[in-house]
């Protein structure tokens, strides 16, 4: 799965983006059923979906193929094109107020609306062609963050204008960022293989060495306890999840899993369920907690394949069926774990 919205007031209803199968689908009841809700999108590659937390009948999708960012005003029963259309979009964000901030792989920067996604605006992200992640501080809907490949750039004015911060370097691809709920000057960026902590709002930035992540590892996606901003949750390619309670200082693993975890996300709604999106291989997973309340999970298997990053692999689509992976679980949350592929396309200046 290439990206997760959770509903801010049922934290049962879930949409995922994917590069596999019908590219969206939909859960009301915590994941133990699914329905593609693609409809008239074109897309089968998609990269992001958002829902609007000020009216959540209201959703948006960034897509790829052939490109663009997708409306929907019932909940994703139908679907709408914007003018945002035709080029690889990579990210998309609504803030509290209902405004969409989107970025992607076609040179034009941020793309804004105000008006749901009927009109648009763009704007240059300090230099960058590439924009391939976005967040808004929680404290200040103003204040974005932008991961692309000029590095991590930093905008005051709601999207208008944007600065590089002092982390100028990265690739736009498969990053992630994390902006302290109770500290905006907080931010956490995993940029080119490496976690990386501000704590003056980017003006400088430092490297997080002592994760424990195994050699041939590196961090992968990084979130923020709503209510406990000191701790932190960190996945990795080897190591599964990471955490930290004293914002960063010393980390232990709470998971006992080595699968490659590239998305994490609360429930806005109840802090005590948490989406975790894992790659193992060249496997495709759905995977759901026991109910009995054991750490045992329950993983359905997709049967697809594709040529990843760590070379190609073959999968047998006729193999469907139901294992177990046993796991830990984080600590005072139940995970709800989606599996994710993290390869996405791309587009250079070049090209």
């Amino acid at each position: 799965m290439s990206g997760v919205a959770i509903h801010p007031t049922d934290p049962n209803t879930v949409v995922v983006t994917s590069f596999l199968g019908e590219g969206l689908y939909k859960t009301t009841d915590g994941g133990a059923n699914w329905v593609s809700i693609r409809g008239t999108i074109p897309d089968t590659f998609n990269n992001a979906v958002a829902i609007d937390p000020s009216n959540p009948s209201r959703m948006y999708v960034a897509a790829c193929q052939p490109g663009g960012i997708y409306r929907s005003s019932d909940g994703g029963a139908t679907w709408s094109a914007t003018s945002v259309l035709g080029q690889c979009m990579n990210a998309v964000v609504v803030d509290p107020a209902g405004v969409v901030y989107a970025g992607g792989f076609d040179g034009q920067g941020l793309h804004k609306s105000t008006d749901g996604g009927q009109t648009w605006s763009s704007y240059s992200v300090g230099g960058s062609f590439s924009v391939g992640v976005l967040a808004v501080d929680p404290n200040n809907p103003s204040i974005l963050y932008a991961e692309a490949d000029a590095g991590v750039s930093k905008s005051l004015d709601a999207g208008v204008t944007w600065n590089v911060t002092g982390l100028s370097t990265g690739d736009a691809f498969d990053d992630s960022l994390a902006v302290d709920p109770n500290n905006s000057q907080i931010v956490y960026a995993v940029n080119s293989g490496q976690l990386k902590m501000t704590t003056n709002g980017g003006a400088s930035w430092n490297t997080i060495t002592n994760l424990g992540i195994s050699v041939n590892g590196a961090p992968t996606a990084v979130m923020i306890a709503p209510t406990s901003p000191s701790t932190v949750f960190v996945g990795s390619t080897t190591d599964g999840v990471l955490k930290s309670t004293d914002n960063g200082a010393n980390w232990s693993h709470i998971s006992g899993s080595t699968d490659d975890v590239s998305a994490m996300a609360f429930a806005p709604s109840n802090n005590a369920i948490a989406y975790v999106g894992l790659l193992s291989g060249a496997d495709a997973f759905v995977t759901k907690l026991d109910p009995s309340g054991s750490s045992i999970l329950y993983s359905t298997y997709l049967g697809a394949g594709w040529l990843g990053e760590m070379g190609p692999k073959t999968i047998t689509r006729s193999r469907w069926s139901l294992t177990r992976a046993a796991m830990l679980t984080l600590p005072a949350v139940r995970p709800r774990v989606i599996f994710r592929r993290r390869t996405r396309c791309s587009h250079s200046a070049g090209q």
